[in-house]
């Protein structure tokens, strides 16, 4: 299997720091109800990283 890099530049809020999932701006969020009426958010990312291994870099404007 081969390996390919994609580089690619996004905007993002400016709050966000690397492995700031809520933030992320190509994070999946989806609302899961626990009971009727109650539920919270879960947040993945769709490259299948977690907040200790984020790759996202935050880009120092300058």
């Amino acid at each position: 299997m081969k390996k390919v890099t994609l580089s690619v530049t996004l905007n993002a809020q400016d709050n966000f720091e690397t492995g700031d999932c809520i933030t992320c701006p190509i994070v999946q969020k989806q609302y899961e109800e626990i009971r009727y009426g109650e539920g919270t958010y879960k947040y993945s990312c769709p490259l299948g990283y977690t907040k200790i291994t984020c790759p996202m870099e935050v880009k120092q404007n300058g």
